[in-house]
C-alpha cells in the first residue's frame, strides 16, 4: 500500500462513520426532529388538502393514491391534518420549555449564589409547586379562562419551573462552590460578570439535557390536555386532538386517524428522549 493509499485511508472519516460512532438511533431521532421542524414551518404550504374541508362523499375512506392515510368522520384528509398539526404540537411544548426554562435557570442561580434563607425560603416554595401535576395545574387554569392555546402553555410553564430550577440549583451549588469562583471574587469581578462568562456557561451542558428531555413530556402534556378537549378547540388541529377526535371511529373499525397521531406522538417522545440521553452521555451530566 502506497504512503498516499495510507494518506487517504487516514484522512476519510466519513459520514458514515461518525453516524455509526455517535448511534443510528440517535442519528435517526435526530433526523425526525428535524423534519418535524420543517414540517411545522412548511406544513400548510405541503398538506395535500384543506385540513378542516369537509367531503362527505369520502368518510372513512382507507388509504389510497388520493389520501396516503385515509380520511377521518367527515371525510378530511389524514395526512393533510397531521401535517398541519405539527406546528401547534411543537410551539406549545416549545413555549413552555422556553418559559419555565428561562425562569427556572435565574432561579437555579440565583438560589445557589445567595443561598441562607433565601434558597431555604425558595426551596419551600418550588417544592409545594413540585406537589401539584402540571396537567393538574392546565386544568385548572383552563376551567378558569377557557380551553385554547395560552392558558395550558402558561399553567404547564409555571409547573415546569420547579423542575428545571430544582435540578439545576444542585449543580449551580457546586459550581458556585469550585475554587475558580473565589478566584474571580478575590479578582474583583462582578456577579453579573461571573454569571454569563463562567456560572452559566459551565451549567449550560445539564440545561441543555433538561430543555430536551422537559421538551419530550412538555409534548405528551399538551397532546393530553388536547385529548380532552381543553387545548386547541375545532376546525383547529394538533395531534392529541387528533386522537381524540378519531377515537369513536376505532370501534366502527376505523382507526385511522387515531393511530396516526398516537404513533407520530411515540415516535417524537422516544426520539427526544434519545437526543436527551445521547447528550447527557456526551456530556457526562448524570440525568435525574
Amino acid at each position: 500500500m502506497s504512503v498516499a493509499q495510507l494518506a487517504a485511508g487516514r484522512s476519510t472519516p466519513s459520514v458514515l462513520r461518525r453516524a455509526s460512532s455517535v448511534g443510528w438511533l440517535t442519528v435517526a431521532s435526530t433526523v425526525w426532529m428535524l423534519v418535524l421542524v420543517i414540517v411545522a414551518v412548511i406544513g400548510p404550504l405541503v398538506a395535500p388538502y384543506d385540513p378542516t374541508a369537509l367531503d362527505l362523499m369520502n368518510v372513512y375512506a382507507g388509504p389510497s393514491s388520493a389520501h396516503l392515510l385515509g380520511t377521518d368522520e367527515t371525510g378530511r384528509d389524514i395526512l393533510s391534518r397531521l401535517l398541519v398539526g405539527t406546528a401547534p404540537t411543537l410551539a406549545g411544548p416549545a413555549l413552555v420549555v422556553l418559559i419555565a426554562g428561562a425562569v427556572g435557570v435565574l432561579l437555579a442561580l440565583s438560589m445557589a449564589w445567595l443561598g441562607g434563607r433565601f434558597d431555604a425560603f425558595l426551596s419551600r416554595v418550588l417544592d409545594i409547586m413540585f406537589a401539584f401535576p402540571g396537567i393538574i395545574v392546565a386544568i385548572v387554569a383552563v376551567s378558569i379562562f377557557g380551553a385554547g392555546f395560552i392558558a395550558p402553555v402558561i399553567a404547564l410553564s409555571i409547573a415546569y419551573i420547579p423542575i428545571i430550577a430544582r435540578i439545576l440549583r444542585t449543580s449551580a451549588i457546586r459550581q458556585r462552590n469550585l475554587p475558580y469562583i473565589a478566584a474571580l471574587t478575590v479578582q474583583g469581578a462582578s456577579p453579573a460578570r461571573m454569571w454569563l462568562t463562567h456560572l452559566l456557561p459551565n451549567l449550560l451542558p445539564i440545561i441543555t439535557v433538561q430543555l430536551v428531555v422537559s421538551f419530550s413530556y412538555a409534548i405528551l402534556d399538551i397532546s393530553a390536555i388536547s385529548y380532552l378537549g381543553l387545548g386547541l378547540q375545532p376546525p383547529a388541529t394538533d395531534w392529541g386532538l387528533m386522537v381524540a377526535s378519531g377515537q369513536p371511529a376505532v370501534i366502527a373499525g376505523h382507526p385511522g386517524q387515531s393511530i396516526s397521531a398516537a404513533v407520530v406522538i411515540v415516535i417524537t417522545v422516544v426520539a427526544l428522549n434519545l437526543i436527551g440521553d445521547r447528550l447527557g452521555e456526551h456530556f457526562d451530566v448524570e440525568q435525574r
